[in-house]
């Protein structure tokens, strides 16, 4: 079970009230969203922001939900994923689907891919921010 004391403490960090935690969380729900392929519904606000706060809560980086909601598009567009297939924000959040998709990538490539290819992978870090 998770410490609600360091919960408390990870959620400070997006703002010393809950006010201002719910106004980033609402902010990182619309950049998710504007980042996550369309769907033949709309996407539902209010259960993504509840899955994306308790992911919050247990320490995840803003930026690796927003490169998975990316990578995501990038999958649905590439494999021609027609809208009603696409899986919705709240369920890719609330059941772990995102980690699938948070991989860093150049280019569209993967490190891996670019060690496979025979291509130089300090030039992958170099371009990807010196990860």
């Amino acid at each position: 079970m998770t410490n609600p004391a360091t919960v408390s403490d990870t959620m400070r960090q997006y703002g010393p009230t809950r006010k201002e935690q719910l106004q980033f969380a609402n902010l990182l729900v619309g950049d998710i969203h504007s980042l996550y392929p369309e769907r033949d519904v709309p996407h539902p606000h209010v259960p993504t922001r509840a899955a994306v706060i308790e992911l919050l809560k247990a320490g995840v980086d803003p930026h690796d939900l927003l490169r998975a909601a990316r990578n995501y598009a990038t999958h649905c567009e590439k494999e021609e994923t027609p809208p009603k297939y696409r899986i919705g924000s709240t369920r890719f959040y609330r059941d772990g689907i995102w980690h699938k998709f948070n991989v860093l990538t150049v280019y569209g490539r993967t490190r891996d891919e670019w060690a496979r290819s025979g291509q130089d992978v300090a030039e992958f870090d170099r371009l990807a921010g010196g990860v």
